[in-house]
């Protein structure tokens, strides 16, 4: 099963806010990066980044997507697993069409959460979805229309941990710290390792849960 455009959607450049980002780093001492304007500069910078990376590590976003064109493989099978391509919630489906052709909509009932469309007994398609290459298009409301809070945290502790990384400074004991494609290299020896650690770490279990459900672990 293919699917287009599944991040086609979305014009926030970020899923938490600057004052989300500090208020994880009230503790700590930042005044190698600058005053309060100077790093309120440098998470700006950093969000669009971050922002990429909780993309990424949940293999879809978290935006919400109106009258979404979904381009699919028919399965062969009575139903379509949109969730196994990130694309739930499924709030609703507008039509259905198999090659070019629609389908009523008594045909089917739809499953917000897993986002699954099932065809219903008696369909007048038949008894599946045609075999094929992207040839059932799907035209569907899916996503958030508020960023869940796990998400935001996320991105926040992601943020965190790289401003923390910096103003920990350079050490020849350097060490990093991974999610998905995106790196935090820190020093292992410095003041905030652990908590540089520990940030990633609660970023990488927050967006587990968001994941198409054919995906393993970060």
């Amino acid at each position: 099963m293919v699917a287009e455009g599944v991040f086609s959607t979305g014009y926030l450049s970020t899923y938490c806010s600057i004052e989300d980002v500090l208020a994880l780093l009230g503790a700590f001492d930042l005044t190698s990066i600058g005053d309060e304007t100077a790093q309120r500069d440098r998470i700006e910078e950093l969000l669009p980044t971050t922002r990429a990376a909780v993309d990424q590590a949940a293999q879809r976003d978290f935006f919400w997507h109106a009258e979404d064109e979904i381009v699919v493989d028919g399965t062969g099978t009575k139903r379509l697993l949109l969730g196994t391509l990130g694309i739930w919630p499924l709030r609703t489906v507008h039509s259905i069409a198999v090659s070019g052709l629609a389908v009523a909509e008594s045909d089917y009932v739809v499953y917000e959460d897993t986002g699954e469309v099932r065809l219903v007994e008696g369909a007048r398609l038949g008894a599946s979805f045609p075999a094929g290459v992207q040839n059932i298009s799907v035209t569907a409301d899916w996503g958030y229309e508020q960023v869940p809070l796990g998400v935001t945290e996320a991105q926040a502790r992601l943020t965190a941990a790289r401003v923390l990384a910096e103003a920990g400074g350079e050490s020849l004991n350097a060490a990093q710290v991974r999610l998905g494609d995106y790196s935090v290299r820190y020093a292992s020896d410095g003041r905030y390792a652990g908590v540089i650690e520990r940030f990633v770490e609660e970023a990488q279990t927050a967006l587990e849960v968001y994941r198409p459900m054919w995906l393993g672990a970060v």
